[in-house]
């Protein structure tokens, strides 16, 4: 008996061990597989990016073949078995699951995609001024379908992959970043298409405030608002009403109505009364509140959504309208738009008038262009690319559609889960456009307790001769400072449950200003940040459990992040 038994073990072993091996085979053929359509999904993405579709009919067969051919090595019972073997069930569970997302995305999210494309480029979204909303329904069946299946795809991937084979790991990693990127600009599409009909006006006339702002002064959620522009939306019709500079906007003489769940350091500063204090939060619907409730104290009217953008928003928008030309002969591309803005601008027009006077100007012309596009198509993917930057902000006062695009980067909310969250802001605090020439380094290394240490080096690179609307110090330090010298808010975002234990500059201990952000720890210090200097800031800060979200702030030059963790990072 114990002899049978034996020979039942060992044929037990042996099976198992067989169909361990028979799967492995197939694991190394759908890793194959995997990798060779991992560069042709990413060519079939920029493929619908760019409208190219030849390519696209071309290419899609092909892609959900081998998709499918993955799938399939995957499945059956011996693969069934083999996933259940402890460890090494893992790494075939992790492949099956990225090829069963493969198939999805295949069978699915890319050809709603492509329909979509199809439709924007056969039919006119913009005919007389006029948006066409029914088009943007279809278009927006499509790719709300393509997005539930790129939803779908990311659970797929989204697994922990620390245990597995190395080799397995590193496929399913790369696959799980190029599903993350495309489910992002999907879902961030699909809630704009739905959310378009009634923004436009549909039922009722929109009045929109656009804050363009400049990097060059750095702020959260990009820069200084240094112009804006009105327009009103009405059935699909958009009218431009007014551009102007922030030479017309006025100090509140009274606070404006502010979530309470707001950081005192941002509206103790005055944000709540100034509209060059007004971003200085993250939170975007803060901002944006303060943006609209000032405006409405200034001019009485009632603002139904803010704007935000920069100019690199800017950029993609010129890729797809074409080069605008000033009055004074100046070219102004997708390539020196931000050189322009942030800086050269200063430099060619010392006369302020008439330097903001050609910024309204420039904003004036791209706006006309944008809601009159003569190629719809780029136009759409423009803002697509745009609105998964994090360099693009939008508000809603109807809170319907706020809690849809709240939701979304867009939105620029401070995240409302309990999860691993980190950010880390310079904010302009002298009144000067240096902001242009600071660079920085973010490294992000884990200790053994629970905590993160954040290293970040921040270096003044401004030259000699720059014009003094550039380094002049507005706050007026005494005793005077040498040139160059900027003075920066220093702050770090944690998640909800976040506790600061260490907060060191250039090795020494800071007194920081602490406190919350709709729940999110903060600590604050002020830097002076001499030219051509280091200055190094250590942060030790507890995380939870998990994959951290580290949340990039548009700047002009974002620099170098190194984070030694599972993370994920949104804007760039």
């Amino acid at each position: 008996m114990r002899r049978r038994g034996k020979w039942l073990l060992l044929a037990v072993i042996f099976f198992v061990l067989a169909c361990c091996g028979w799967a492995g085979w197939n694991a190394r053929q759908a890793r194959s597989d995997l990798l060779q359509v991992q560069g042709a999904v990413s060519q079939l993405q920029t493929a619908l990016e760019q409208g190219n579709t030849p390519l696209v009919d071309e290419q899609l067969p092909v892609l959900r073949r081998d998709l499918r051919r993955a799938a399939t090595r995957t499945t059956g019972w011996t693969w069934a078995v083999a996933r259940h073997v402890p460890v090494l069930g893992r790494s075939y569970s992790a492949v099956a699951r990225a090829t069963e997302a493969g198939r999805v995305l295949g069978d699915q999210a890319l050809p709603e995609s492509a329909a979509a494309m199809d439709l924007v480029r056969t039919r006119a979204v913009v005919r007389n001024g006029r948006i066409d909303l029914s088009l943007l329904a279809e278009l927006e069946r499509h790719v709300q379908q393509a997005a539930t299946a790129s939803s779908k795809a990311r659970r797929l991937v989204d697994s922990d992959t620390s245990l597995v084979l190395n080799p397995v790991g590193r496929a399913v990693a790369s696959a799980r970043a190029r599903v993350d990127r495309l489910d992002d600009a999907l879902t961030a599409a699909s809630k704009a298409l739905r959310l378009a009909p009634s923004m436009l006006g549909s039922a009722e006339p929109r009045r929109y405030y656009v804050a363009v702002q400049n990097p060059a002064e750095a702020r959260a959620t990009g820069g200084l608002v240094g112009a804006y522009a009105l327009f009103t939306a009405r059935n699909g019709t958009i009218t431009l009403d007014h551009a102007g500079t922030n030479t017309e906007l006025k100090v509140a003489t009274k606070q404006v109505p502010y979530d309470p769940a707001a950081a005192k350091t941002w509206t103790d500063i005055g944000s709540r009364l100034a509209w060059f204090d007004a971003n200085l939060t993250p939170h975007f619907p803060d901002a944006a509140m303060n943006l609209a409730g000032q405006w409405q104290a200034q001019s009485g009217q009632v603002i139904d959504g803010v704007l935000a953008l920069d100019p690199l928003v800017m950029g993609e928008l010129l890729k797809a309208t074409g080069p605008v030309t000033l009055p004074d002969g100046t070219s102004i591309t997708a390539d020196n738009v931000l050189p322009f803005v942030g800086h050269d601008e200063y430099v060619r027009y010392p006369d302020v008038p008439a330097r903001k006077a050609l910024l309204s100007g420039l904003a004036a012309i791209l706006f006309k262009r944008v809601i009159a596009p003569t190629d719809s198509l780029s136009t759409l993917r423009a803002f697509v690319r745009a609105s998964g930057s994090g360099h693009l902000y939008l508000w809603s006062r109807h809170a319907d559609e706020q809690r849809v695009i709240g939701t979304g980067l867009v939105g620029g909310a401070l995240p409302k889960s309990s999860a691993p969250y980190l950010s880390v802001l310079t904010q302009n605090y002298s009144g000067d456009k240096l902001d242009y020439f600071t660079k920085r380094t973010v490294r992000v290394t884990p200790l053994d307790d629970g905590f993160l240490r954040v290293e970040t080096t921040l270096r003044n690179t401004v030259p000699l001769g720059e014009p003094l609307y550039v380094t002049v110090r507005s706050d007026r330090p005494e005793p005077p400072v040498p040139y160059g010298q900027n003075k920066t808010g220093f702050s770090v975002y944690g998640a909800l449950t976040s506790e600061v234990r260490a907060f060191l500059v250039d090795g020494k201990p800071q007194s920081v200003l602490y406190t919350h952000d709709h729940g999110h720890r903060i600590g604050t210090v002020t830097l002076e940040l001499p030219r051509n200097q280091d200055v190094r800031v250590v942060v030790e800060i507890s995380q939870p459990r998990g994959e951290l979200t580290y949340r990039q702030q548009p700047l002009v030059d974002p620099g170098e992040l190194d984070i030694q963790v599972p993370h994920r990072v949104v804007g760039r």
